[in-house]
């Protein structure tokens, strides 16, 4: 195929550029084959985790560490969500009380934003959260711009050149960004919608 003998005659000359996002293609092609391979070594160590438990020769003191471990990893394959026993225990009562108004889905999302108030969950959003909120915004308009202005730069060959080529992965690497910046965006947006509804929820427990 012309287009693949320009990008290997371009990575021969020295431009590494196409070597990277090749590398990147082939890693977010086969994600799911990458996070496999993670989730077999999360399995093993938990299986370890549990011999460990039937080892007479370890503590009760040590064994109450180890079921708490195992505990944190199931409620974060059961949610999304990694968090200790009393996380664990307010996340699902939060839940609860929402009656559907998120998901865990959703939670597992801003998991990094949440933590523990006096005795209360919070969506705490910190001011450097703020300005990297608005760098990824101005990112991703700057991005899909980009994008956009390369792809429509595509339209003026009525060949596959080397030129057309490079426009081509140029333009699907900052698309990439843009799906990234996007989905920081968002994130960002949901965990304010989610800080109101926490505070909300637990007001009104707490008046109840």
């Amino acid at each position: 195929m012309e287009w693949l003998e320009k990008i290997i005659e371009s990575i021969e000359k020295g431009n590494y550029f196409f070597m990277f996002v090749i590398l990147l293609f082939l890693v977010i092609t086969n994600i799911e084959k990458i996070l496999a391979v993670f989730e077999d070594l999360h399995n093993k160590k938990v299986q370890r985790l549990e011999a460990y438990l039937e080892n007479k020769f370890i503590g009760d003191m040590i064994k109450g560490i180890i079921k708490d471990q195992l505990d944190s990893y199931i409620f974060k394959a059961a949610t999304g969500i990694r968090a200790d026993k009393f996380m664990q225990s307010k996340i699902l009562e939060l839940y609860e009380k929402a009656n559907g108004k998120f998901t865990l889905q959703q939670l597992s999302r801003v998991s990094h934003y949440m933590d523990s108030d006096d005795g209360k969950i919070a969506i705490k959003i910190t001011a450097f959260d703020t300005f990297v909120y608005y760098f990824h915004f101005i990112l991703l308009i700057g991005t899909g711009l980009v994008a956009l202005f390369f792809w429509m730069g595509l339209w003026f060959f009525n060949e596959i050149d080397k030129t057309y080529v490079t426009l081509w992965i140029i333009s699907g690497a900052y698309f990439l960004l843009f799906l990234y910046t996007l989905y920081e965006v968002m994130k960002f947006r949901l965990a304010k919608k989610l800080q109101i509804m926490f505070q909300e929820l637990q007001d009104n427990n707490e008046t109840a």
